[in-house]
């Protein structure tokens, strides 16, 4: 997945949990949480150093994959985002879906 694909992703992950929480369909929000599994444990993105509780970017999220110096890159706005369409995701996981 390229650095754009994985931008896209940490904002439609957003976009889709306000659409469930305002419409409740299901399916967008099965796949908010499906960009947001992939981007946590299945990407490169909150692996390796970043996934090691002793390096100093532990907890951070990676800004891309595909070349070196996104790799070890970390941009608050882009952390940001990130854990704000996570933290929708967990606001509507506690609310019923019609």
């Amino acid at each position: 997945m390229s650095r754009g694909m994985f931008y896209s992703a940490r904002r439609s992950a957003a976009v889709l949990a306000l659409h469930a929480a305002l419409t409740g369909d299901r399916t967008s929000r099965d796949v908010a949480e499906n960009l947001l599994d992939f981007l946590y444990f299945e990407s490169d993105l909150c692996q390796g150093p970043r996934g090691d509780r002793r390096h100093p970017a532990y907890g951070l999220i990676g800004w891309g994959t595909t070349a070196p110096a996104w790799q070890v890159a970390h941009y608050g706005d882009d952390n940001a985002r990130t854990l704000l369409a996570t933290m929708a995701l967990d606001a509507l996981a506690k609310m019923p879906c019609n």
